[in-house]
């Protein structure tokens, strides 16, 4: 086995050292791009949630009842759902239903068109104020249809990412809306 000189000894370890300086680099230039992709990736998933969550609530609020019978005497007669309250775990009675509204409950937790939701987008309560747990506010609103179209109503539901930490004493607010869907839904005639 033929025996190192001291000179080949000491170049073995400029080249281990050089080796871990480059392996170092390539590793602090990767750690960016890896975070990068972690933040990417949950806000991803949040625009997906967000999504999934507004489309549901327009998806309840066009299956509430609106349309027009007659009555005994062949008379129409509207029949509009106006206490249906979506705000809750399951849909009951004592909520708006599809009466209509100005667009603030958009901007503000109004009683009957806010509700909040954890990070897995289970129910967690509604009301003016956001519970303990609360990742997604979600809002929506029932207007008349731009430009006065009789018999269609506008729907829109928004839904936010709420701030996971805030200072202690200051109220937490809303980030950014991810989401904000719009439908029309039509009176019926049966």
């Amino acid at each position: 086995m033929p025996v190192a000189t001291p000179k080949e000894r000491g170049s073995s370890l400029i080249e281990a050292t050089i080796a871990v300086a480059l392996c170092a680099a390539v590793m602090a230039a990767a750690c960016p791009v890896l975070l990068a992709l972690v933040r990417a990736s949950a806000t991803v998933r949040a625009q997906t949630m967000t999504a999934a969550l507004a489309a549901s609530r327009l998806e309840q609020l066009r299956a509430l009842h609106w349309y027009v019978s007659e009555d005994a005497a062949g008379f129409p007669v509207e029949r509009i759902d106006t206490t249906t309250d979506l705000s809750t775990l399951v849909p009951s009675n004592g909520g708006p239903g599809l009466r209509p509204r100005d667009l603030l409950t958009l901007r503000a937790n109004v009683a009957g068109y806010v509700d909040y939701l954890d990070r897995n987008g289970r129910w967690l309560g509604n009301g003016p104020s956001a519970p303990e747990g609360t990742r997604f506010v979600r809002r929506w609103a029932v207007a008349a249809a731009p430009f006065a179209v009789d018999g269609v109503l506008a729907l829109h539901a928004v839904v936010f990412v709420w701030s996971p930490s805030a200072p202690p004493g200051i109220p937490r607010e809303p980030q950014a809306a991810l989401t904000w869907l719009s439908s029309a839904r039509s009176r019926e005639w049966r």
